[in-house]
């Protein structure tokens, strides 16, 4: 080694012994950054910056802007699943391109307003989460099985759905409580 101090580091992986960098470089804290928002985790990091999981687990102790960078970009990334497991709950209105070919061959494009209704399962999952007295099954989580009942479904409160949910909503049975009502 001549005297210099080396930045490598040997790990024992199975039988044999790997060398990874232990040198810090102000370019991994982006990198990380970035990665993480594509849901790396500590492993991947490992992999990507050449350093045993060890070393980033130092990395996180020791670098306050490293760890900052893994916990804002894991944190955007969970509110960014949160916002879009709530549309998938309440559903959304969305626009979409449609290209229509006349009859004399000229080509336009139309937007159309479509709306994609709440899924039963995400509804069934949050409420599971935040009301769990109210809407938990008897295992206390959703099994799998997409049959769901729901024992409260007179306690809803119809007022925010539209013309057609109402419809679906009475033929299911249920019914309109009066607002301002626990009842």
């Amino acid at each position: 080694m001549n005297g210099r101090k080396s930045f490598l580091k040997l790990e024992r992986s199975s039988s044999s012994y790997v060398q990874h960098n232990t040198k810090w470089d102000d370019s991994f804290v982006d990198k990380v950054y970035e990665m993480c928002k594509l849901g790396s985790n500590d492993q991947l990091l490992a992999i990507a910056l050449d350093v045993s999981p060890t070393t980033i687990s130092k990395w996180k102790r020791d670098k306050p802007e490293f760890r900052e960078a893994i916990e804002k970009a894991k944190a955007k990334v969970n509110h960014q699943v949160a916002v879009a497991f709530y549309l998938s709950c309440i559903g959304y209105d969305y626009e979409e391109e449609e290209t229509l070919e006349s009859a004399d061959g000229k080509i336009s494009t139309k937007t159309i307003k479509k709306h994609k209704c709440g899924d039963p399962i995400a509804q069934y999952r949050y409420l599971n989460l935040r009301q769990r007295d109210e809407w938990c099954d008897e295992a206390g989580r959703l099994s799998g099985n997409t049959n769901i009942t729901i024992n409260n479904i007179n306690n809803l409160d119809l007022s925010l759905l539209n013309t057609e949910e109402i419809k679906l909503a009475l033929k299911l049975g249920m019914q309109q409580r009066p607002i301002g009502t626990g009842e």
